[in-house]
């Protein structure tokens, strides 16, 4: 069984954020991927593994969740 950082549920599948280094349930990416910069976050992602940069932490590794989500 896998944990949740965001909703703190035990799940049997998880994914890493886009944003930072969370790593999150399916429910909580759902909630990720409506967010206005998640496309903007994807792509800044996309453009660092096109350099090489395999160990990206994401564009907002230095905020949390419920910060990430004031960001407009």
């Amino acid at each position: 069984m896998n944990f949740c950082v965001r909703c703190e549920k035990e799940v049997n599948r998880t994914t890493m954020s886009f944003f930072n280094l969370d790593i999150i349930c399916t429910n909580c990416r759902d909630e990720e991927m409506a967010h206005p910069k998640f496309h903007f976050a994807k792509d800044v992602e996309r453009k660092e593994l096109e350099k090489g940069n395999f160990d990206f932490p994401g564009v907002y590794v230095d905020k949390t969740w419920e910060e990430i989500k004031e960001i407009a």
